[in-house]
């Protein structure tokens, strides 16, 4: 038996206007809105690569797909793979269940597939503009890879005889292997962009070379090391970190830097310090680590501190060195003093000051001072306003208005190769 349909439906008031312009009920002060809510993983990416999608297509053997996933964000991904301390595995949910993801291994092999098997393609769209990118670090080359991908005609200038950057100075061979890095900068070269070695911002001739390009990118570095003011810093046996990296990094098998002597001192805490800890440790001496703080205030990552004490690397915590003098029997004196926390400074950071009292000597041959980088203001600044803490820039990393910006470590932040500034090589317009 067919049952008869109900028609009431038809008397049932409707309005004839949207529940926008009806403001009754919970919606009269309610909108819709877009939010865009990222994995907690690529939320704590520092270049914000989606790792949930490159992850997804890994684990289906499509490796192709997930390199230029990555790239689509980071054209580095073999170099970061080994250089980047991973936050994005300590925000991992799948911690809480039985344990990380390691993304860090996952993003390393991909990034070894590339450069095995891919290429970076030139760009087929054209947007007409010259940019000049000064310097040829992390962030330069990154810069030179997305301006190729829009069409732009790209110059990369650097200022040494090679590419790389801190990426190729700063950094030991153990920990990014030179063969790795010369790849991954061949495959962005390949993608047709002018370079220029030799090239330093240090008169106003050199300025004058910028003008003829639509945009320039300021991707100049940090490369010196801090010097505490102490006295004896002037000894041939004293070098700054960064500087003492760059010339094992730069010298040939004979250099006399790397006669390092049976006992050597580094001063800090950060990776710096570690990793000139690690490569005195290599030419066979005996290694103390100097730091003012105690060990779980260090800005180096774990994974750095733990196999530096597993190579037999001394750590002395809460030690502050107050001068440095010659030994009458050769070599130098490193004289410190204990220090105590006592109260916090503006930031927030525990304050450690020097007890009266405790000195003590630390007898070595050399001392590494490598308690931080800074970045060094060239003679003549030409358009464009430095300061000791770098390049001041706005939202999208322009410089002061007109067509210059900066990134990378030349702007004042915290100094890494793995960096995020946002989608800058979204949002520049010229």
């Amino acid at each position: 038996m067919e049952l008869e349909r109900d028609s009431s439906w038809k008397s049932f008031p409707l309005s004839p206007k949207g529940m926008l312009e009806n403001l009754t009920g919970y919606w009269r002060e309610m909108r819709p809105y877009q939010e865009e809510r990222l994995s907690p993983c690529r939320a704590a990416c520092p270049v914000g690569e989606d790792i949930p999608a490159y992850i997804a297509l890994a684990s289906t053997g499509k490796y192709e797909e997930a390199f230029f996933k990555i790239t689509e964000e980071n054209p580095l991904p073999a170099v970061c793979g080994r250089v980047c301390f991973h936050p994005c595995e300590e925000s991992c949910l799948r911690a809480e269940l039985d344990g990380s993801v390691s993304i860090h291994r996952v993003e390393r092999f991909l990034g070894d597939y590339g450069l095995k098997h891919l290429t970076f393609s030139p760009s087929r769209r054209s947007a007409k503009g010259t940019i000049a990118i000064i310097g040829s670090g992390p962030a330069g080359l990154s810069a030179a890879y997305h301006a190729c991908k829009l069409g732009h005609t790209v110059t990369l200038f650097e200022g040494e005889k090679r590419l790389g950057g801190l990426l190729r100075y700063g950094i030991p061979s153990y920990r990014l292997p030179r063969r790795v890095l010369d790849h991954s900068i061949k495959m962005i070269l390949a993608m047709g962009l002018e370079v220029r070695t030799g090239f330093r911002l240090r008169d106003e001739q050199s300025w004058k070379e910028l003008d003829k390009f639509d945009a320039i990118f300021l991707a100049l570095g940090a490369h010196e090391s801090m010097m505490p003011v102490i006295t004896g810093l002037k000894s041939s046996e004293v070098i700054g970190g960064l500087e003492f990296l760059k010339e094992i990094n730069s010298s040939n098998s004979n250099s006399s830097r790397k006669k390092v002597g049976k006992r050597v001192a580094v001063v800090g805490g950060g990776n710096t310090a570690i990793d000139a800890a690690r490569v005195c440790r290599r030419f066979g001496a005996e290694v103390e680590i100097i730091y003012r703080r105690s060990r779980k205030e260090m800005p180096a990552h774990e994974s750095e501190i733990i196999p530096a004490l597993n190579e037999g690397i001394r750590l002395r915590e809460q030690c502050l060195p107050i001068r440095i003098e010659s030994n009458s029997r050769g070599g130098l004196k490193l004289v410190c003093q204990k220090t105590e926390p006592k109260g916090q400074d503006h930031s927030g950071r525990t304050l450690y000051e020097p007890t009266s009292g405790s000195e003590s000597i630390l007898k070595v041959d050399t001392v590494i001072m490598a308690a931080g980088q800074t970045f060094s203001v060239p003679a003549y600044t030409g358009p464009v306003k430095f300061s000791p803490e770098g390049i001041t820039v706005s939202k999208y990393l322009r410089c002061d208005g007109g067509k210059y910006f900066a990134g990378g470590d030349a702007v004042p932040g915290i100094r890494r190769v793995c960096k995020n500034r946002g989608d800058v090589h979204k949002n520049i317009r010229f």
